[in-house]
């Protein structure tokens, strides 16, 4: 046993090691009582019985391997989200190296795992012979939330004439409320790239689309999630709303999203030597979004940002069109691929997301679902 600060006393390392395997990472990018990764074999009592320490406050970090502690307990400053300090590397690393050790022992057995289709060129007859629809997958438009915004003007609209008719100087009333939302709405372009705007609207589309948006964003993520994880890119946070953003980071530029432990990827960008390798985990990755509202909805309303970064990144490494063409073809089918495949295991995961699963908790959900899947 070891004393905690208050006095009380947890399990030791080897008490833990003896009936379980219990990893618990935390990163700032996470709420402070929420984890990175967290394992259990064995012993789910035992796992149950830890956990409660963190519940009652002790946030208790530990590995049973190497007795690796990492301690994060900071949260990123406003306008640093994505930008990596040495220490946040450092972590990063270690639940890196972490993860592949357990991979290793037969712990995490689907991470980096999933089976891919051949790395050629293939032909949009090809995708549709796969029943794929490019130009529904590379063309998203955001239909859901242009009907939140047209009933917000309606509703605008609506409030101007009703001030129009019983306001005593309606011309003075009137003009002072157009001037006023312009004047924010300008505001909030300038400082917040309109996060304000979106923040408001995101939330309304929740509110009025439950069914539909909020499903949308949930399986949208839960794509990113699952596909990285099987393609062995380890996710550190997620979040499925523009309020969830602004609550975890204070700042007002984030959407909904999903980070990972990509510190490998960030420092070939940075040298300009991107490996084939890094560059068809991060195309698929980027497209596992629109792929899901495609497959599921029939054509992709979000991950407009993703479609335009990795077209970017395309032209920045001088890929001709041809070659870009391959590259999205190829990425496309494989990712079709694997979330059909493992497509109970998506929905449960956007389920798990969706009620604010911690990270560690929707690994666990994966590897439990696919502990006994012989293609994974």
């Amino acid at each position: 046993h070891t004393s905690t600060p208050a006095g009380r006393q947890k399990p030791c390392t080897a008490q833990v090691l003896a009936q379980t395997l219990y990893i618990y990472i935390r990163t700032p990018d996470l709420d402070p009582h929420a984890s990175l990764l967290q394992c259990c074999t064995v012993s789910p009592c035992l796992l149950h019985a830890v956990q409660n320490w963190d519940n009652k406050g002790s946030l208790w970090e530990h590995t049973c391997i190497n007795q690796t502690v990492l301690d994060c307990d900071k949260r990123p400053e406003p306008g640093h989200i994505g930008s990596s300090s040495s220490n946040e590397e450092d972590k990063q690393r270690e639940a890196m190296d972490l993860a592949k050790n357990l991979k290793i022992q037969g712990v995490l057995r689907a991470y980096g795992s999933g089976r891919q289709v051949p790395k050629r060129s293939y032909t949009v007859e090809e995708l549709r012979l796969n029943k794929i629809q490019t130009t529904s997958l590379l063309s998203p438009e955001d239909k859901s939330l242009k009907r939140v915004r047209s009933g917000m003007q309606a509703a605008f609209l609506s409030g101007l004439a009703a001030l129009a008719l019983t306001s005593s100087s309606p011309g003075e009333h009137v003009v002072a409320a157009v001037a006023a939302t312009c004047f924010v709405l300008v505001i909030d372009q300038i400082v917040n790239s309109g996060g304000g705007e979106s923040l408001v609207v995101d939330t309304l589309g929740r509110l009025l689309l439950p069914g539909t948006y909020k499903r949308r964003v949930a399986l949208h993520e839960a794509g990113h999630f699952l596909t990285a994880y099987l393609l062995g890119l380890l996710p550190r946070a997620y979040t499925l709303s523009a309020w969830d953003a602004y609550a975890r980071y204070r700042t007002l530029n984030l959407q909904a999203g999903t980070q990972f432990c990509d510190i490998d990827f960030s420092a070939e960008v940075a040298t300009g030597r991107l490996s084939s390798a890094s560059l068809d985990t991060y195309t698929c990755v980027a497209l596992a979004g629109v792929i899901t509202e495609a497959e599921r909805f029939g054509q992709a309303e979000g991950g407009v940002g993703d479609v335009a970064g990795l077209d970017a990144l395309l032209r920045a490494l001088g890929f001709s069109q041809a070659k870009s063409d391959d590259q999205v073809r190829w990425a496309v089918l494989n990712v079709c691929t694997l979330l059909r495949r493992h497509e109970a295991v998506h929905d449960a995961l956007a389920d798990a997301m969706d009620r604010g699963a911690p990270i560690s908790e929707c690994i666990a959900l994966i590897e439990q679902r696919l502990a006994k899947c012989e293609d994974v």
